[in-house]
């Protein structure tokens, strides 16, 4: 037996589509299931948002981690300047007074597989540089390793000081 398009409410209101089918009828109880989940994709919708719009909002643009964790945003000269300073916690002297590189820098150059102290300083100022500064802007963020036998005081962390290139 075919349902009614259309049937009686108790007042003699007349209801059309699936709301008027009887109860025990396949097509209420598929309406009924289909009311029941239908909030079901706008909730997993506004979930992912309230979860994803305030990670995305909170992300600061070209910053460095917490100045407590020890780092520091340089730009490239700033990047040679504390590596200058590790060399000389090292015990190594980069520049002598005429503004040469010192034989000493030449030797822990030439003891790390550089030709000479320019090559290590291009190496720094340039590719490593470059392997640090993803996004491109001339700034990254330092931060000095411990001392100790694996670090003689020239070794840094280095990451770019945004996480995502745009």
């Amino acid at each position: 037996m075919a349902l009614p398009d259309t049937a009686r409410t108790h007042r003699g209101e007349e209801r059309s589509g699936l709301e008027g089918a009887p109860e025990s009828s396949w097509k209420h109880q598929a309406f009924q299931a289909l009311k029941r989940w239908a909030w079901l994709p706008l909730g997993v919708a506004l979930l992912i948002g309230a979860t994803v719009a305030p990670a995305m909002a909170a992300k600061p643009g070209y910053t460095c981690p917490a100045e407590a964790s020890g780092f520091m945003r340089v730009d490239r000269a700033g990047w040679w300047q504390e590596s200058v300073a590790g060399f000389g916690r090292a015990g190594v002297t980069v520049y002598d007074s005429s503004g040469n590189f010192t034989a000493a820098f030449n030797s822990l150059a030439a003891s790390h597989g550089f030709a000479s102290g320019q090559a290590l300083y291009e190496f720094i100022i340039g590719a490593q540089w470059d392997m640090i500064d993803l996004n491109r802007n001339d700034h990254v963020c330092m931060k000095a390793r411990p001392i100790n036998r694996a670090n003689p005081g020239y070794f840094y962390t280095g990451l770019d000081d945004r996480a995502s290139v745009p």
